[in-house]
């Protein structure tokens, strides 16, 4: 699972001439290695703002992240509902647990910093984002693959 870009949350739609063009380009070359399960990725991404605000940073959602744990969000959330099973119990452990470690990112051909918390990673940028403009952003990942985990759901009363 690889981050997903997230921008513009509540932004102003986009001017109608700028909707022809896609606002995100995506190129991936990802190396998976079954016998560690591990996936190793390198991804460039080209973004134009079509948010209409200037952006000052970028923010990417890190999913597999909330299964990092016990200790994240989302465990910490199912726990509490009285129907869900022990988090401990559907969370793998060890080697089969899996999250997205970024190992580092570059805005524009130039490292960048970069913060992750739990399933959201920010990228501050060095220079702000002008409606209509593009960059370029790559990131260098290496996530380890969890065995497969059970989809959460209410249980059924047969």
């Amino acid at each position: 699972m690889l981050p997903a870009l997230l921008v513009g949350l509540g932004a102003a739609p986009p001017p109608p001439d700028s909707v022809a063009r896609d606002p995100v380009a995506y190129t991936i070359d990802a190396t998976l290695d079954t016998r560690a399960h591990a996936l190793h990725a390198r991804e460039r991404i080209e973004y134009r703002n079509a948010t209409g605000p200037e952006l000052t940073r970028l923010y990417f959602h890190l999913l597999p992240n909330a299964f990092r744990d016990g200790r994240t969000a989302y465990a910490r959330e199912a726990a509490r509902l009285p129907w869900a099973a022990n988090p401990l119990d559907w969370i793998p452990w060890g080697s089969r647990r899996g999250f997205v470690a970024i190992r580092s990112v570059r805005v524009g051909g130039r490292a960048a910093a970069f913060t992750v918390h739990e399933t959201v990673m920010e990228i501050p940028l060095a220079t702000p984002l002008a409606p209509g403009d593009s960059l370029s952003i790559e990131i260098a990942e290496g996530p380890s693959v969890a065995s497969p985990t059970p989809t959460i759901t209410r249980p059924r009363n047969n």
